[in-house]
């Protein structure tokens, strides 16, 4: 079976050198995505979170006569470092793989990228990978509101919000000050997005959400949003909040 290695460098990345076997099947180099990701042991984090890594012998980059053998991750192994990376750069590293090396790889070779059902949170439209603000404005049609998610930095959770409150003299409890702002059209009113910002409370700058990716299980890859207070959103909240809730 013939065997075809490409390689794609990226400043923050470093090099990550991909294999595109003769049917088809692409392969990424398990040391180089490792060390992408911020693992110290290379060779520990891949036997720790992957399952599926196979040694293949290729050229050797410096001696075409010379052959060398190199242990290589499918696309399944790739996600499983993703997900245990604690770098914040992960998401960003999954999104230079899927919108940038692998259709490089489309371009230069016969590669077509593949819907892989990991999650149906992740990564789907329009038939292709697509980064995760772009599947969550399809799913939810709020595109103003993808293109303002981002890292809680410098933002509390609704439970400190709760307590805040309470040390100014206000008495409830972070359920009750959360269907307050429910009824007040801050946050959705939905079952499954009832802890989400609602567009007018994230065009105030009321809030931030902090997201990030979990594996419930094997082959699982989840969103989960955290909705965190601004210091806007607190100073404002301290100022309208009732003092007394019927």
């Amino acid at each position: 079976m013939q065997t075809m290695i490409q390689e794609f460098v990226d400043e923050r990345f470093g090099r990550v050198r991909v294999l595109e076997e003769g049917d088809g099947t692409i392969l990424f180099c398990g040391a180089d995505v490792a060390r992408a990701l911020g693992y110290r042991n290379t060779r520990s984090a891949i036997k720790r979170h992957c399952r599926y890594g196979v040694k293949r012998t290729v050229p050797h980059p410096q001696n075409q006569k010379r052959m060398l053998d190199m242990f290589f991750l499918p696309e399944g192994d790739l996600y499983r470092l993703i997900i245990g990376s604690k770098l914040p750069s992960a998401v960003a590293f999954e999104k230079w793989v899927f919108d940038v090396l692998l259709p490089g790889l489309r371009r230069t070779g016969g590669y077509t990228i593949s819907r892989p059902q990991i999650s149906a949170l992740l990564f789907e439209k329009e038939g292709q990978l697509q980064a995760l603000t772009a599947q969550l404005a399809e799913r939810r049609d709020l595109e103003l509101f993808a293109s303002q998610l981002m890292r809680a930095d410098g933002g509390i959770s609704m439970l400190r919000m709760a307590r805040l409150l309470q040390d100014a003299g206000i008495r409830t409890g972070r359920t009750r000050m959360m269907a307050w702002m429910r009824q007040q059209g801050y946050l959705c009113r939905s079952k499954k997005e009832d802890n989400i910002p609602t567009q007018r409370g994230m065009a105030l700058g009321l809030f931030m959400v902090e997201e990030s990716l979990y594996a419930p299980r094997p082959g699982v890859v989840l969103l989960n949003q955290a909705t965190r207070v601004t210091p806007k959103g607190q100073q404002h909240f301290l100022k309208v909040f009732p003092r007394e809730l019927d």
